[in-house]
């Protein structure tokens, strides 16, 4: 569409020089019907040429051939002996054919057709000068007849450029729309697989908490099934995601799985700070926090646990509280078993960690990480 409208301009150009040369060379004579018969016919071949590209959108190239025939005679006619006023010399199409002679490297044929038939117009231009007694000199008709043909070239190569832009533009444009159609499908079936794998991991669950299944091999095995499934879905908040809060709710949601209920109960007041910790110090409490509820499902005798979050003493304070069998920590030599790999998760971060517990009274763990600039803090 483009260089249909670009045709059209340079028609609309090229009629609008031909009318102002028309009424300055001819007035009256015997030339005068002939030249404006011709300059009449080359007004009604521009308007006919520009309203069919206009219409189609493009310049197709039999109209563009007819066109081109219809030019070369109406030119070479107006300088012909006999039709031409006075003595012999240059036509007064000749600015016309300046002007139009772009559109001739416009259509969707070859460049070497485009060459020819500037050529084939330049030389028209030309042949006046060639006749005895001629005004126009050679020297000045021949550059002329040159303009023509440099600016029908020239306009081939920028038109087939653009084309080629065109078409990259819309294979490209295809290919994205591809893409796009391919990446909706794609999304469409994760979200149908991430629908169907929480449907069955609540069934799973919900089989393994109520103990539905009564042999002991297979209620395990559904835990350990539903475990991995829920790792599966919430992958995308693994190390590195997500604050705090978040991943300790799906710990807690990891180790109902295996039959642990846990309550995790935040301090509201305080949750954009207990949040607000590094990702080091974040995976440090997660991994620490789910140990310890992991030995309360080993060792506490109960299946209900109690997580806690509160800001203490510039840090942030997590308490995994369960009220089963306890122990006695005086007959457990320190730095042992649970105390050691605690203490080396949260001391790796600058945090510290206690451990309350007695025998028949449950067990409380608080882990303690510092907030930015409380590195020196007491829990």
């Amino acid at each position: 569409m483009t260089l249909a409208w670009t045709s059209a301009g340079f028609r609309a150009g090229a009629v609008a020089a031909l009318l102002a040369a028309s009424g300055s060379q001819f007035r009256g004579g015997t030339a005068a019907a002939p030249q404006t018969v011709l300059t009449l016919v080359v007004i009604a071949d521009c308007v006919a040429f520009s309203a069919v590209c206009l219409r189609r959108g493009r310049i197709p190239p039999v109209w563009a051939g007819a066109d081109l025939i219809c030019l070369i005679a109406a030119v070479g006619l107006s300088s012909w002996p006999g039709l031409q006023h006075g003595r012999p010399g240059q036509s007064h199409f000749y600015n016309f054919t300046v002007i139009v002679a772009p559109s001739l490297g416009l259509p969707a044929w070859r460049p070497l057709v485009s060459l020819a038939g500037g050529a084939a117009l330049g030389l028209t231009d030309f042949l006046p000068s060639l006749r005895a007694g001629s005004t126009y000199p050679r020297w000045n008709a021949l550059p002329d007849a040159m303009t023509v043909i440099g600016v029908a070239a020239l306009a081939a190569v920028l038109a087939r450029l653009l084309r080629e832009s065109a078409a990259a533009l819309d294979r490209h444009g295809q290919v994205a729309v591809e893409q796009a159609a391919s990446l909706a499908r794609h999304r469409e079936r994760l979200r149908q697989q991430v629908d169907l794998s929480a449907h069955l991991m609540t069934t799973l669950e919900v089989l393994a908490a109520q103990d539905a299944i009564d042999d002991p091999v297979i209620s395990d095995r559904l835990r350990v099934e539903s475990l991995k499934l829920r790792e599966l879905i919430t992958a995308d908040h693994s190390s590195g995601g997500g604050g705090l809060l978040p991943r300790l709710l799906e710990v807690a949601a990891q180790k109902a799985a295996i039959g642990l209920r846990v309550e995790v109960a935040p301090d509201d007041a305080e949750a954009s700070l207990v949040n607000d910790l590094s990702v080091p110090v974040t995976d440090a409490v997660v991994a620490a926090a789910g140990e310890a509820l992991t030995n309360v499902r080993k060792h506490s005798g109960v299946d209900r646990a109690e997580v806690s979050l509160a800001v203490v003493a510039d840090g942030v304070a997590v308490t995994i509280a369960d009220r089963g069998r306890g122990y006695d920590p005086a007959a457990t030599a320190e730095g042992f078993g649970q105390q050691r790999s605690l203490r080396r998760r949260v001391g790796a971060v600058g945090g510290r960690v206690a451990i309350e517990s007695a025998p028949g009274s449950g067990t409380r763990v608080v882990l303690w990480v510092p907030l930015a600039g409380g590195q020196d803090a007491e829990p």
